[in-house]
């Protein structure tokens, strides 16, 4: 479903001929007049007025682009069905005609994904609809004032509707909502608006979800969720229902130091968002192959989910009154030739920011393009080189190292210390010797052929651990030598010797498949973070909200892209924590925290932000 989504989502991106789920442009085939064309298609000749100003014509004539509503199922009386028993060799086909009633509706009323059907089984098939003439079209949309602090996200989501379609049906509206404009909604009743009250939460069950699904995603437990929905004590959770639960802490209640920042700076913010779709590569001509490179394209599905976290940043900055025009450039396979292009072409020197490229050669290469220009450049995921306008918003390795010692540092309890490393991690292994002169150093195992075999055996650590705190430092990129330092280590612990592990670098080695969590969470495991663990209890609005929009909860990559855009198009607007200002505020946000100082030799500014995650009970935790 996950991958589904995106392929929509990445055809409305790009190719706006494609149709959404509720309304979509049509190509006139045949010249009619509008009135028959309504009539056709179950439109009502209000609908087809408000999402179409621009036709003043009676008449519609071949080729002309129209928006309409998706069309309606004609009106069954659902209790009117004929059960019919398969016979032999019987197909959808024959029944259809059989009962002249389209095979849609009969895969529709009887949940089939194919036409296959088994002999002696039954089947509902709809009786004839009443007749479309005594049927009154219902409108589709309305006139809709847009009121303080919504932007396009929030009216989407209310309305159950995404950005794209609101866009739409409403050509006019620029990148952000105003107060008091009018636009168009669809015509949905109060009651079914997605609206969250002062009182209670309300969650749509999403597709095999589960009362322990919902404990884990929402933490609220099965006997709540019952005691609040009585339909719930005599029937199971059902895909699309709406849930009462308790209020949970809403995500905006944790935004209160974005809140706080005096925004000065209410002038329209132009951002470039530089990302490796790389839809040359793409074959739009065929469906299926789309969608296979769609499942394999980890660039590509990477770039899709910043470029959502970042869109909703976007949005949510625009209620606090700061427009922002966020310009999205493929780059492709960012190749040197691709990015000339891209930053020439579209005079990247004018916009306030370019996030992006992603990797650190790409971005390496805009930034020489526009080492001399006045616009920010902001590396949103790798350790990049500096220049006076660069942002590199990943914590780097020295600083991590820094936060992590000092942290150890701190402890003022009675312990020993010990570092393990490989023969790939000597350099580190001496750095943290440098500042724990008592500490006793391991290393692993260097066979007769002068090979390191990255292991340990127990005799090696026999007898060496302390009847109290035992602060070990496990130093590697080798996911092995992880598994056997981690089991041996976990050998020792007992009722007197207390183990902490901890590493300056929790690299792919420490959470690959053969990791024991037991054993991370038995050695009180430490390590340091540009991101913390996302707050599914914390941030559930933020999640459900994102959830029923794009069928799946946010990744890590959603949240940075979030995050970090949020966070810059703040600082550009405030002027006690813009880059040209001497106060760095510390921001923090879903997953990730912004402090920037100004690079040593004046190039540039670095994140200071991190924390420290602890596995603790097969969980993880911040604890600083």
């Amino acid at each position: 479903m996950h991958n589904k989504i995106k392929f929509s989502f990445l055809l409305l991106l790009f190719c706006v001929n494609i149709s959404s789920q509720t309304f979509y442009k049509e190509i006139i085939q045949t010249n009619q007049t509008i009135d028959s064309f309504c009539s056709d298609n179950a439109i009502s000749l209000f609908d087809f007025s408000s999402l179409n100003p621009n036709i003043l014509e009676t008449n519609l004539k071949v080729g002309d682009e129209v928006i309409i509503p998706k069309k309606l199922d004609l009106i069954y009386d659902e209790t009117d069905f004929i059960l019919h028993k398969i016979k032999r060799k019987q197909t959808l086909n024959k029944i259809a005609d059989l009962y002249d009633v389209d095979i849609n509706l009969i895969k529709k009323y009887n949940d089939l994904s194919s036409d296959r059907l088994d002999k002696g089984s039954l089947i509902k098939v709809p009786l004839v609809p009443l007749e479309t003439g005594s049927i009154e079209i219902p409108n589709r949309v309305k006139h809709y004032v847009v009121k303080a602090k919504e932007g396009k996200w929030r009216v989407a989501y209310k309305y159950g509707i995404t950005i794209d379609q609101l866009e739409l049906i409403n050509p006019q509206i620029g990148n952000f909502l105003k107060v008091s404009e009018k636009i168009l909604v669809p015509n949905i009743n109060f009651n079914k608006l997605n609206i969250i009250d002062k009182n209670y939460a309300y969650y749509k069950v999403l597709a095999k979800e589960g009362f322990y699904r919902l404990k884990i995603k929402l933490g609220v437990e099965e006997k709540i969720i019952k005691s609040l929905n009585p339909v719930l004590m005599t029937s199971e959770l059902k895909e699309g229902m709406i849930l009462k639960l308790p209020k949970l802490i809403d995500q905006n209640e944790n935004l209160d130091k974005d809140q706080k920042i005096n925004l000065t700076d209410f002038s329209k913010k132009k951002i470039a968002l530089l990302l490796p779709f790389g839809l040359n590569n793409i074959n739009f001509d065929s469906l299926q192959i789309a969608k296979s490179q769609l499942t394999n394209d980890k660039l590509l599905n990477l770039s899709l989910d910043f470029y959502l976290g970042s869109s909703i940043a976007v949005d949510s900055i625009a209620s606090y009154g700061i427009p922002v025009q966020m310009n999205v450039f493929d780059t492709n396979n960012s190749s040197e030739a691709d990015i000339y292009e891209i930053v020439n072409t579209n005079d990247l020197k004018n916009y306030d920011l370019v996030i992006g490229p992603l990797t650190a050669k790409a971005f390496n290469y805009t930034s020489k393009l526009l080492k001399n220009e006045p616009v920010w450049l902001a590396s949103p995921l790798s350790k990049v080189n500096y220049a006076d306008n660069v942002i590199n918003t990943i914590t780097e390795d020295d600083i991590l190292f820094e936060r992590i010692v000092s942290f150890v540092e701190s402890d003022t309890t009675l312990n020993k210390k010990y570092i393990i490393s490989d023969s790939d991690n000597l350099i580190t292994s001496n750095k943290l010797k440098e500042r724990f002169k008592n500490a006793t150093q391991f290393y692993s195992t260097v066979n007769d052929s002068g090979v390191d075999t990255k292991s340990l055996v127990l005799d090696d650590l026999d007898s060496t651990f302390v009847d109290k705190k035992n602060i070990i430092f496990l130093e590697t990129k080798d996911q092995g030598f992880v598994s056997n330092v981690t089991s041996i280590l976990n050998s020792f612990v007992n009722d007197t010797v207390q183990i902490s592990l901890y590493t300056t670098s929790s690299n792919k080695a420490f959470s690959g498949n053969n990791i024991s969590n037991y054993n991370l969470s038995n050695l009180n495991f430490h390590y340091p973070s540009v991101n913390k663990p996302l707050d599914f209890k914390l941030y559930s609005s933020f999640i459900k909200n994102f959830s029923n929009i794009y069928n799946f909860i946010p990744n890590k990559y959603v949240i940075r892209g979030y995050d970090l855009v949020l966070d810059l198009l703040f600082r550009l607007s405030s002027d006690e924590i813009n880059f040209n200002g001497s106060n760095f505020i510390e921001t923090e946000h879903i997953e990730n925290k912004f402090k920037y100082f100004k690079n040593k030799d004046s190039l540039g500014y670095r994140n200071l932000s991190t924390f420290i995650i602890k596995y603790e009970n097969l969980e993880l935790k911040v604890v600083d």
